[in-house]
């Protein structure tokens, strides 16, 4: 789907929508750990796969990924600025058939990124600010606390179920800004 807005350059979004149990508590809360983690290890910054669309002008800083759970369904949305709205979606469609292969290959990346998010979940608790807007852990029945346990207790094993999950049966949808 295409729309004309007043942008200077054009935007594009992604939207894959998750097929699977409603998830609650700390299964709601796991999944989402798991999803951000699966999600930094095939689109993070440190990947070379982010580094090579980036030297290409394919993305810039503005591109994103994140999952969201919102009662009875899950998603994730990827968002880019780009000019190159073929050779990116692409990209994401070939990146997305090979999550599986990407993932074993990354493997070592996985403990690195844990410990990044473990630290991150660390120090929330030493702000206010964050405590107040963790909202969403709230609504899984868990706080700062469990949070940190469950990311210290997250295994490889898990990243590749919850991989299963978001990306097995992958319909990718795509919403575009364009200048008028």
């Amino acid at each position: 789907m295409t729309a004309s807005f007043s942008v200077v350059r054009p935007k594009v979004a992604f939207g894959l929508r998750i097929q699977h149990d409603i998830l609650k508590g700390k299964a709601g809360a796991k999944m989402s750990e798991v999803a951000d983690i699966v999600n930094d290890m095939l689109f993070g910054e440190q990947t070379d796969w982010y580094q090579s669309l980036y030297s290409q002008g394919i993305i810039d800083t503005e591109f994103s990924v994140s999952y969201d759970l919102i009662r009875e369904y899950q998603f994730v949305s990827i968002i880019a600025e780009t000019t190159e709205i073929v050779a990116l979606t692409e990209a994401i469609q070939k990146r997305l058939d090979q999550y599986q292969e990407v993932l074993l290959e990354s493997r070592e990346s996985f403990e690195q990124i844990r410990r990044a998010t473990l630290g991150e979940g660390i120090q929330r608790l030493n702000s206010l600010e964050s405590i107040a807007l963790r909202g969403d852990d709230v609504l899984f029945g868990i706080n700062l606390f469990d949070q940190v346990m469950l990311i210290q207790n997250l295994t490889f094993e898990d990243i590749l179920t919850g991989a299963e999950i978001l990306y097995r049966t992958v319909h990718l949808q795509r919403f575009i800004l364009q200048q008028q």
